[in-house]
C-alpha cells in the first residue's frame, strides 16, 4: 500500500534553523547566505535528487516572475553553461568526480588531465547524458564538461537561494522579533513507488498547483529517491504571500488544523487518481485505521532514527514499542484471518486471492509457502469475497469485499436516480458544448459585446485626449508610447527570439517561427513588428508582443499602463525622452501617411504577383494538381476556384522552384485578390518543406468560393470549411456553396453573409488549444452579430486536428455528407447586460452540478442574475421552481418571468404530498445562509 505520510514542519529562527540552510540541503548542493557565509557542501547527496522545481502563482506579479519564474530559470541556467564554458567548477568536489568517470566510461578523452575542460581553441560545447556524449557547435572557446540534468539542477538551487535569501531578509526587516521569526513551513510526502518518475513528478505538480500556487503560495519542491523504495517530495513554503512590488504579510492559513485536513485530502485525491491513470490497483488512504475499519494497531516508527540510535548504544525505545505492537496485531490476526480482506481492500481497488496471502504472510512474518494451510483457508473461502468479471493480465480473478460491493451498488443505484432525473445535455451548459451533446451549441456573446463597448469607450477617450490642448507648464513627464513603439521597433527581433524561438530564415522580410511555422512577423517597413499566429488565430504589434514575453499577459490592452511601464523598462526608455505634444502629433500625422503609402504600394505589389500567378497558371485537369487531388479521396474538381502553377523560378513566391495547386481567394464580385499555394512534387506528392501552404496576395478576410452544383443547392445552406482539402471534401460530399477559409483566423474575418444560414466546419483541434478558443472566439462574435450559424464537426477524435478531408479517406463521401447534416444550431445564451460577476454566477448555476451555491451580498445583482438563468432554462422547456424561507424574499422571486415561488415551508409540504412535477425542472433557493440544517 503506498505510503499516506503527508507530514508538516516548520523552519524558525527560534530553533536556530535557516531557509537557505535546508534549501542548500535539500537542492545537494552549497548556497550562500546574504552575509557571505556559506552553507555545508551537500552535493554528495546529489544522487538523491531526481528533481527540483519552483512554482508560482498563476497571478504571480512581474517582479517575482523575474526574480524566480521561468525566464529566470533560464537566465541562471545560461550563466551556469557559461561558467562551464569558462572551465569554472560549478559543482561539488563529489559531483566533479562522478562527472569525470561518467566521460571515462564512455572511452572518450574530452578534458584535460582533470577533466574540468577543453582545450581553449576547441569550438564545440560537450554534453554528457544518459551515457552518451553530444558535441554541437556553439561558438564558445571551451566548455567544461557538465551534463544538461546537472546544470539545470544547478540553475534551480541558485533561484532557491535567491529565494530564501530573500525571504530571511524580509523576516530580518519586516518582523517584530527577528529572532522568532517563522521562515517556511515544509511538508514531506512519501509517493507512490509505483508511479514512474515522469508520474510522481506530475503528481506533485498538479497537487501543488491546487493545493497551494491557487492560493498564492510560492512553492520550493525537490523529489529525493535513494533507491531504497521510499521516493518522497520535499516542499518549502513561504510563510508570506507575493505583494504587487514585494513580499507580503504572513499567510496564517497552513498553520490551521482545517487547512491541513484539506490538503490531505487533496493529496489523497490527486495521488489516487494518478494510480488509476496508471492503471495500478493500490490506492491511498489518508484515513486513520480506525475509519478505514482496520482493527489493527500502527506499527510505523522512523527506521533510519532507530538505526542511528542503536549504533550510538542507545535504545531506540520507539522501534521496540512497535515490535510489541507488532505482536499484538500478529495475535489478533491468527485469530482473525479473515480481517486481511479489510486491510487489503483499504489499499487496492481490487485483489487476487495470492495478494491476501502475500499480505498475510507479510503481516505474520512468513512466506506464502509457509503460511498455515488453516489460515489460508479461511481467507480465501472467506463469505466476504466477491468475484469480479474482471481478471488480471495473468489470468487471475480479481475480488473486492462484500462491503465494497455493497457501496458499489448502492453508487449505482444513486447514479442511476441522477441519470434519470438529469436534464438532458442540450438543455444545460457543458463542458465543452462544441465538442459534447447532440442538441444546440450554448455560445455566450457577453464578452464580445463588453470587448466591443470598452474599446469604443477607449476610442472616444483617445479622440477627446486629441482635442484638449497639451499643458505646457506643470505637467508631470509621461511614458511616450511614440518612443516605446519605435524602441521596440528597433529590437523587434529580439523580442521575436523570446517569445517565439529561432526563425527559419533570419534574413527574410517575413519571419516564421521553426517551432511553429504558423507565427509570422514583418521584419521591414512600416509593418515592422505586426505579428500573426495563423494557429491560433492571434496577432498584434510589438506592444502586444512585450505584454505577452514581459508580463504573462494576451494583450498590451490587458493591462496598458504596465505593459507600457515594463516595456519601456526593457527598452531603455524614460519619461524624460518623451518629445514635444506637438511633435507627437506631428509623428502620428506622418505615420498615417507613411503607412497609407506604404499600403497602397503593397497593394499594388500583392495584385501584380497575383496577376503574374494567374498569367502563369493552367487549369488543373490532367496535371499533377488533379493527381494530389485524388490521392486526398477528391475526385470532384469544381470549375472555378482552382489552378496548377508549374515551377516557375524567379517568381516572387516563397519555393517558386516548386510546383503548386493554387486555390484563389476571391471577394464578392469574382475578383481574385490572392489565395494559397499547396506545394507538390512534379509527380502530385506533397512536398515535404518547411511551409507546405504558403499564401500570396490578400486573403484575410477573402476566403477561396466553390459554387453550388446546382440552383436547387445554391439555395441550400453555405458551408464555411477550415482550409481547401476541407471544403472540398464538403463540396464534393453535398454539392453546397462552400467557402475555405485559410487557417483558424480565417473564421473571424470571413464576410459571412446575412439571412443565410451557415454551417461552419473546423479541424478538431483540442478545445483549450489556442485554435479551439479562436475557433469559439470568431463563433461567439459573428452570433453577436446576428448571424445564423450551425457547427459540423469531423467525427474524428477531439484534439486529432482532423477534418473532413480526414473523413472522406476513411469513410467516403457518405460520411461526410452525414457530418455536415448533423451540424448542430449554435445559440446565444445569458443576456449581454450581466456584469463578469454575475455572468460568472450564471455560468456556475446553470452548470451541469446537481447543486451550486452562489454568494452574493446586497446590491450585486443576484435578482438579475436569477432572472437571467431563469430565461435561460425556461427557454429550453425546464421548468424554474423558486423558494426562500422569508416571504419578503419569496415575493421578490415571484416577480421573475418564468418562475413558480413559494416559501420554503410550502414546497415541504406540496413534496411530501408527492406534488412534484413530472418533467424536467430546477429549484432556486434565495437567503440560502439562513437554512438550518435539518431543513437541508
Amino acid at each position: 500500500m503506498p505510503s499516506p505520510y503527508h507530514q508538516f514542519s516548520s523552519i524558525s529562527k527560534s530553533t536556530g534553523a535557516s531557509a537557505v540552510r535546508r534549501a542548500a540541503y535539500r537542492h545537494a548542493t552549497r548556497m550562500t547566505h546574504e552575509t557571505g557565509e556559506p552553507t555545508k557542501d551537500y552535493s554528495a547527496k546529489a544522487g538523491e535528487l531526481k528533481h527540483s522545481e519552483i512554482m508560482l502563482p498563476g497571478n504571480a506579479p512581474t517582479w517575482a516572475v523575474h526574480a524566480y519564474g521561468e525566464a529566470a530559470f533560464q537566465a541562471a541556467l545560461k550563466e551556469i553553461l557559461a561558467e562551464a564554458a569558462q572551465g569554472r567548477i560549478v559543482v561539488g568536489t563529489d559531483e566533479t568526480e562522478s562527472l569525470r568517470e561518467r566521460v571515462a566510461a564512455d572511452g572518450t578523452v574530452l578534458g584535460d588531465a582533470m577533466g574540468n575542460r577543453l582545450a581553449p581553441t576547441a569550438d564545440v560545447w560537450i554534453t554528457v547524458s544518459g551515457g552518451g556524449v553530444e558535441a554541437t557547435a556553439r561558438g564558445a572557446t571551451g566548455a567544461g564538461l557538465l551534463p544538461m540534468d546537472v546544470a539545470e539542477r544547478l540553475a534551480s538551487a541558485r533561484l532557491s537561494e535567491r529565494l530564501w535569501n530573500d525571504i530571511e531578509r524580509v523576516e530580518a526587516e519586516q518582523n517584530r522579533i527577528p529572532r522568532l521569526a517563522m521562515l517556511a513551513r515544509e511538508l514531506t510526502i512519501a509517493l507512490p513507488k509505483a508511479l514512474s518518475r515522469e508520474a510522481q513528478i506530475d503528481l506533485v505538480r498538479g497537487y501543488v498547483r491546487e493545493a497551494y500556487t491557487s492560493r498564492g503560495t510560492v512553492v520550493d519542491w525537490v523529489l529525493h529517491d535513494t533507491g531504497d523504495g521510499n521516493p518522497h517530495a520535499h516542499l518549502m513554503l513561504p510563510t508570506r504571500l507575493l505583494d504587487v512590488d514585494a513580499w507580503g504579510g504572513k499567510d496564517r492559513r497552513l498553520t490551521r488544523g482545517k487547512a491541513v485536513t484539506e490538503v490531505r485530502r487533496i493529496w489523497e485525491r490527486h495521488a489516487n487518481l494518478m494510480l488509476e491513470r496508471e492503471g495500478l490497483l493500490e490506492r491511498i488512504d489518508m484515513r486513520s485505521l480506525r475509519d478505514q475499519g482496520i482493527r489493527l494497531e500502527p506499527e510505523n516508527y522512523n527506521a533510519r532514527i532507530a538505526e542511528h540510535a542503536e549504533k550510538a548504544g542507545v535504545t531506540a525505545k520507539e522501534k521496540l514499542r512497535c515490535e510489541e505492537v507488532r505482536k499484538r496485531n500478529q495475535a489478533w490476526l491468527r485469530e482473525n484471518p479473515e480481517h486481511i480482506l479489510t486491510v487489503v481492500q483499504a489499499r487496492q481497488a481490487s485483489f487476487t486471492k495470492r495478494d491476501l496471502l502475500a499480505a498475510l504472510a507479510d503481516r505474520l512474518d512468513e512466506t506464502p509457502e509457509t503460511l498455515p494451510a488453516e489460515l489460508a483457508a479461511m481467507v480465501t473461502g472467506s463469505a466476504d469475497l466477491v468475484p469480479m468479471a474482471a481478471k488480471t493480465a495473468q489470468g487471475e480473478r480479481l475480488f473486492v469485499t462484500r462491503a465494497k460491493a455493497e457501496q458499489g451498488m448502492r453508487v449505482q443505484a444513486d447514479a442511476a436516480s441522477l441519470v434519470a432525473a438529469r436534464m438532458a445535455p442540450e438543455l444545460v451548459s457543458v463542458g465543452d458544448a462544441f465538442e459534447t451533446g447532440a442538441g444546440p451549441i450554448l455560445v455566450d456573446v457577453g464578452p464580445v459585446v463588453a470587448a466591443r463597448e470598452e474599446e469604443a469607450r477607449a476610442a472616444a477617450a483617445r479622440e477627446r485626449r486629441e482635442r484638449q490642448p497639451a499643458p505646457t507648464r506643470g505637467r508631470r513627464p509621461q511614458i511616450s508610447v511614440d518612443a516605446v513603439r519605435a524602441a521596440l521597433q528597433s529590437r523587434a527581433d529580439e523580442l521575436f527570439r523570446d517569445a517565439f524561438g529561432q526563425p527559419v530564415r533570419p534574413g527574410a522580410a517575413e519571419w516564421r517561427a521553426k517551432a511553429n511555422e504558423g507565427i509570422a512577423m514583418q521584419m521591414r517597413g512600416e509593418k515592422r513588428g505586426l505579428w500573426r499566429d495563423h494557429t491560433a488565430g492571434e496577432g498584434g504589434d510589438l506592444l502586444d508582443l512585450a505584454a505577452r514575453v514581459l508580463c504573462g499577459l494576451d494583450s498590451a490592452k490587458s493591462d496598458f499602463p504596465r505593459v507600457l511601464r515594463e516595456a519601456a523598462g526593457w527598452a531603455g526608455i524614460s519619461p524624460s525622452d518623451a518629445p514635444h505634444p506637438d511633435r507627437i502629433a506631428e509623428i502620428r500625422k506622418e505615420r498615417e501617411r507613411a503607412a497609407a503609402t506604404e499600403g497602397a504600394r503593397d497593394a499594388e505589389r500583392r495584385a501584380a504577383l497575383v496577376a503574374e500567378i494567374a498569367a502563369r497558371a493552367v487549369p488543373v485537369a490532367g496535371t499533377p494538381a488533379a493527381i494530389y487531388l485524388a490521392g486526398r479521396g477528391l475526385t470532384a474538381i469544381p470549375k472555378e476556384g482552382l489552378a496548377y502553377l508549374p515551377p516557375s523560378p524567379g517568381l516572387g513566391v516563397r519555393s517558386p522552384e516548386a510546383a503548386s495547386l493554387v486555390v484563389w481567394a476571391r471577394d464578392g464580385s469574382g475578383t481574385v485578390r490572392g489565395g494559397q499555394r499547396i506545394l507538390i512534387d512534379t509527380d502530385g506528392t506533397p512536398l515535404d518543406t518547411d511551409v507546405r501552404k504558403p499564401a500570396f496576395g490578400a486573403i484575410s478576410g477573402v476566403p477561396a468560393r466553390f459554387p453550388a452544383r446546382d440552383e436547387a443547392l445554391a439555395k441550400g445552406p453555405l458551408v464555411i470549411a477550415e482550409g481547401p482539402e476541407s471544403a472540398l471534401s464538403a463540396w464534393e460530399a453535398t454539392g453546397l456553396e462552400t467557402w475555405a477559409v485559410f487557417g483558424v483566423s480565417g473564421f473571424a474575418a470571413a464576410p459571412m453573409p446575412e439571412g443565410r444560414e451557415i454551417i461552419l466546419a473546423p479541424d478538431r483541434d483540442a478545445p483549450e488549444s489556442p485554435a479551439g478558443r479562436a475557433f469559439r472566439q470568431a463563433v461567439a462574435e459573428h452570433l453577436e452579430r446576428g448571424r445564423n450559424l450551425r457547427v459540423a464537426m469531423a467525427p474524428e477524435p477531439s484534439g486529432s486536428k482532423s477534418d473532413l478531408n480526414d473523413t472522406l479517406q476513411r469513410a467516403g463521401p457518405e460520411a461526410v455528407r452525414e457530418a455536415v447534416e448533423a451540424a448542430r444550431p449554435v445559440r446565444a445564451w445569458l443576456p449581454t447586460g450581466l456584469n463578469a460577476g454575475q455572468r460568472e454566477a450564471a455560468e456556475a448555476v446553470l452548470g451541469a452540478d446537481r447543486l451550486t451555491l452562489v454568494k452574493g451580498h446586497a446590491g450585486t445583482g443576484k435578482t438579475a442574475t436569477l432572472r437571467a438563468v431563469a430565461s435561460a432554462w425556461h427557454a429550453r422547456g425546464v421548468e424554474v421552481l423558486a423558494g426562500a424561507p422569508s416571504g419578503k424574499a419569496t415575493q421578490e422571486l415571484a416577480q421573475i418571468e418564468g418562475v413558480r415561488a413559494a416559501t420554503l415551508s410550502a414546497w415541504e409540504s406540496r413534496w411530501e404530498r408527492g406534488e412534484v412535477p413530472n418533467g424536467p425542472f430546477v429549484f432556486l433557493m434565495d437567503e440560502a445562509g439562513m437554512v438550518g440544517v435539518e431543513q437541508w
